[in-house]
């Protein structure tokens, strides 16, 4: 049986060294009175509930179909303004927004993970402005 958590870390290892700063942002959804929470919260924005600090590389949209990805998330990268990988181990479905380095803000539109043997290798997402 493979070593999972060792290609884990090579995985992160290479997109580290080929990739930049990103944050990505987990907005608060919590709204201000829950008794009325149909008025949703104020600015979602203005105090995420989590923020990461990872690496990514970012790809040309024309190489992903080149990925092995699923149908569907090819679909969408075709679509898509950015596309980029990240090697961690996290779950980070619970993101909704991408900011690079540059300060471009991305929504992340789809996560796509290659997870063999519930270890997370790598996350390709699929972003949009």
């Amino acid at each position: 049986m493979a070593d999972f958590v060792k290609l884990a870390v090579t995985a992160k290892r290479l997109v580290d060294g080929n990739g930049r700063t990103i944050t990505l942002v987990a907005l608060d959804f919590d709204t201000p009175d829950p008794a009325q929470p149909w008025l949703g919260p104020e600015n979602p924005r203005s105090t995420p509930a989590r923020q990461l600090e990872l690496i990514a590389s970012f790809l040309p949209l024309a190489s992903t179909v080149r990925l092995g990805l699923s149908k569907q998330t090819i679909d969408l990268a075709k679509k898509a303004d950015a596309t980029c990988l990240i090697g961690s181990t996290e779950d980070l479905s619970v993101f909704q927004e991408l900011v690079d380095s540059n300060g471009e803000r991305y929504k992340i539109t789809h996560i796509e993970e290659l997870k063999p043997a519930d270890v997370r290798l790598l996350s390709f997402l699929v972003l949009n402005q």
